[in-house]
């Protein structure tokens, strides 16, 4: 055994945690609490509120942060939730177990090639 291969050990069981912190879902506890996403296509101004106890609660509470008569409900989550656009303003959103799988969702669920325009996670 070599000096390095101790040190390469550590290594690796380093990046392998980090990425398995970084990979994991959300913890059970946030899948106690709603959040939602709300537009405004009049004001071009999103509504996102998290930590409510309730579905209809995060979509009332999203609607009052959007504050125009003509916001629009994008997603309402557990865990992220996530909105895309692509070029000619189309919006789209998605859910998911962790920011990446939301955002992932949300790009999917737009059909079109598109980036990120928010999101918000409990």
């Amino acid at each position: 055994m070599t000096a390095f291969q101790p040190l390469a050990a550590a290594v690796v069981a380093s990046v392998a945690m980090v990425a398995a912190m970084i990979l994991a879902p959300v913890a059970s506890a946030d899948e106690d609490y709603w959040g939602a996403i709300t537009y405004s296509p009049s004001s071009d101004q999103f509504g996102r509120v998290k930590h409510l106890s309730s579905k209809a609660a995060a979509e009332s509470a999203a609607q009052a942060a959007c504050a125009q008569k003509d916001c629009k409900t994008l997603v309402i989550f557990r865990q992220c939730g996530a909105v895309a656009e692509n070029s000619a303003g189309d919006l789209a959103g998605g859910y998911g177990a962790t920011l990446a799988a939301a955002q992932a969702d949300a790009l999917k669920t737009l059909g079109t090639s598109g980036s990120i325009a928010t999101w918000f996670c409990n």
